[in-house]
Order: C-alpha cells, then structure tokens, then sequence
C-alpha cells in the first residue's frame, strides 16, 4: 500500500574498541580480518546482509555471529562477547546516549535529530554504502485499488500528525510516505540488492 518510514541503522561497537570513527574502524577490521565479530538477529536478516554489504564496500572480512532476535546481541556487545553490530537506531540509541554502545555512523542521507553528532556513512567516508529498511502497509492481493489508495491517504494523513511524526524522528526514523508505485518499485529494487549481496557473499540458508 505505501511506506510510512525508513529506518535508519547504526553502525554501534563496543565502547572498549579504540576505533572512534567509521574510517578508523574499517583500517582497524582490516588489520584483523575474520578476528570481529558481529552481532545479528538471525542468517539472513537485513542486519546480517548490512554487514556483508559492509564487508564487500570496505574491503573488510568480519564474523557474523547469529542470535535468535536482537536483546541478547545487544547485551554481548555491551559486555564485549561481539564487537559490532548493525542495529536499528530505536534499540541503540538510548545505549549511546548512556555510553554503553559507541556509534560510528547511521544509515540514511541526513544525521538524525536523536544523535546530530553521530555522521551519517557518506559523510564517514563510505558513500556507496546505502542499505534501505522500512516500514510500511500491506494488503491482501486483489485488494481493490480505491481501497489501497484509501488506506495510502490514511496513511499520508498519520504521518502529518506532529506528535507521530516527532515520535518516528527522535527514534532515529525517518517519517516518508511513497504511495503504492513507489512502495511496489522499491520492494523491487531492494529483492534485486539483497539477491546480489547473497550471492556474492555466498549466503547459504541455514
């Protein structure tokens, strides 16, 4: 039906690791490859494939450790049995904030208002690196299209909401509304880029 939000990702490490900078921590993995290891929800999640991603534009061979959801990663990276971690902003940024997570850079053309001092990965150095996840409506196949173009204007309507649309940014989200062409083109541009990354990260169904 539409996409209501993107949502950002934060490159977050132990705060432990001397890598304060994005370009620091890529020569830092470089130096040590297949000794980081990273933390993700499960194979084949849109984490594991930002760090494979990660791995084929930095030039940078790491170690994806799985976990059965996101909780326990987060606590190994705080206690230091991971170092790194491609996690949505919502769930780190009350840890940076503590300063229990470093964070290195965030997904996204602009900086979030919830950490304007965290860089964006262009601006960290690594301008080719653009993973999109979102968040957006779904209806059953056949759905009439004046029913998905309603639910589309209801949905363009929530998020003109002041107090929605604040909510999303100070989670480090981003408030967008594509209508369904877009949503439809966008879901076919991101099965294409996952599809590519797999390959050449020879991702294996486990």
């Amino acid at each position: 039906v539409t996409i209501l939000a993107n949502t950002n990702y934060i490159l977050v490490v132990n705060p432990l690791l001397p890598p304060n900078t994005l370009q620091e921590f890529i020569a830092y993995a470089k130096a040590r490859p297949g000794q980081l290891n990273v933390a993700s929800v499960a194979s084949g999640s849109s984490q594991h494939l930002m760090g494979e991603l990660f791995n084929i534009l930095a030039g940078v061979k790491m170690q994806h450790i799985p976990y059965k959801g996101g909780a326990q990663g987060i606590i190994d990276l705080m206690g230091g049995q991971v170092q790194a971690s491609f996690s949505n902003a919502i769930n780190v940024i009350p840890h940076i904030k503590n300063g229990k997570l470093k964070g290195l850079a965030i997904t996204g053309d602009k900086r979030t208002v919830a950490l304007p001092q965290l860089p964006t990965y262009a601006e960290g150095g690594l301008p080719g690196y653009g993973p999109k996840n979102w968040q957006g409506i779904l209806a059953p196949a056949g759905t009439p299209k004046a029913v998905i173009a309603k639910l589309s204007a209801e949905g363009a309507k929530i998020l003109a909401m002041p107090e929605i649309s604040e909510k999303l940014v100070n989670s480090g989200m981003e408030p967008f509304h594509s209508g369904p062409e877009k949503m439809a083109a966008q879901m076919k541009s991101d099965h294409a880029e996952s599809a590519k990354v797999i390959k050449t990260a020879k991702i294996k169904v486990e």
